[in-house]
């Protein structure tokens, strides 16, 4: 819903209006006959990487979207926790951050296979 993950053993390029990103296990490559602007809050530039990714199974990685789940955060009266913040820890490691809405759900999660996710509700509001 909120992201899309594109994965690809050996070589991933996107193109569009003659510009290009290309990426692959040694180098990454854009270019472009127009403007190329970045934007960031802050930008800082690193030594090479020294941690190799490993590929993860495809099997695992397809979201088909015919697992979903969506929590509805009450307190112990029946009353939405309304705007919190939450921490969903998946089964593989994952962390998604997020705000509840103002009924008291959560994002909701998708996912190919049935996994466990556990769910933290910070006590404070969001935009407090």
């Amino acid at each position: 819903e909120d992201e899309i993950k594109i994965i690809a053993k050996k070589k991933i390029t996107l193109n569009g209006g003659g510009s290009y990103i290309s990426l692959d296990s040694n180098a990454i490559e854009s270019a472009t006959n127009g403007d190329f602007r970045t934007q960031a809050g802050h930008y800082d530039r690193l030594k090479s990487a020294a941690h190799k990714i490993d590929m993860m199974p495809l099997s695992g990685v397809i979201d088909d979207k015919s697992h979903n789940l969506r929590y509805l955060c009450i307190d112990d009266n029946g009353m939405p926790l309304s705007n919190r913040k939450y921490n969903a820890y998946l089964a593989d490691g994952t962390l998604l951050q997020g705000i509840t809405d103002d009924k008291g759900f959560t994002a909701l999660f998708t996912s190919g296979q049935q996994q466990e996710i556990v769910l933290h509700v910070n006590n404070g509001l969001a935009n407090a």
